[in-house]
């Protein structure tokens, strides 16, 4: 996921996904607009053609690599993939459970609707 970023001022990630947004918006396509969209510039970035999701590892995108960009693991901010969200509502888990599932995150993305799965 390409969902967090921090970045200076002018970083070239950033430069390049607002040249790119200007030259290619999409308004019904919200993927192209988004997602896409930076993980193209990220690609350029890192100098890459393609990266496959397995592919997608700290190893590939790194600081030396990527312009300073360094790719956290998914736990940071999705302890929880989108196909298993329906924990994130689990009132059966106990705190402890919870810290631990927690322990490796900085923030928790909630997906949109995930609160009516349960």
């Amino acid at each position: 996921s390409n969902a967090m970023f921090h970045t200076t001022k002018g970083h070239p990630l950033m430069t390049c996904a607002v040249a790119s947004f200007q030259r290619n918006y999409q308004p019904n396509v919200w993927a192209a607009n988004g997602p896409d969209l930076l993980n193209d510039c990220l690609l350029k970035l890192c100098q890459l053609k393609s990266v496959t999701p397995s592919e997608m590892t700290s190893e590939n995108i790194n600081r030396e690599k990527c312009g300073g960009i360094q790719l956290l693991d998914n736990r940071s901010f999705y302890p929880f993939s989108w196909l298993h969200r329906v924990h994130l509502f689990d009132p059966r888990r106990t705190k402890r459970e919870w810290k631990t599932t927690f322990d490796q995150s900085y923030a928790v993305h909630f997906y949109q609707g995930s609160a009516r799965l349960t």
